[in-house]
């Protein structure tokens, strides 16, 4: 059974060639139909952007990064941004 089995996914978002990541998740939620402009807190208020570019995702290591934003689950790869309701 999935570990996401209970959440819906509301969105896949494909990371393009040298997207940086933080700029995937915000295009993410707003590919979910959630506008996160309208928001209280960005992104960088919930999560250290300088950290997550500092990742080296163009390696060949699995790299996965799961974090809670704006209300919601996300799942963070090289190759994608999930997510959940």
């Amino acid at each position: 059974m999935s570990e996401h089995a209970e959440e819906s996914l509301l969105v896949t978002y494909s990371v393009e060639g040298s997207e940086p990541i933080s700029e995937a998740i915000v295009d993410a939620f707003l590919a979910a139909q959630i506008d996160v402009f309208e928001r209280e807190q960005r992104l960088q208020e919930q999560i250290s952007t300088d950290a997550i570019e500092g990742f080296d995702w163009g390696s060949n290591r699995s790299l996965q990064l799961r974090c809670e934003l704006w209300g919601h689950r996300v799942v963070v790869t090289p190759d994608a941004i999930a997510i959940y309701d």
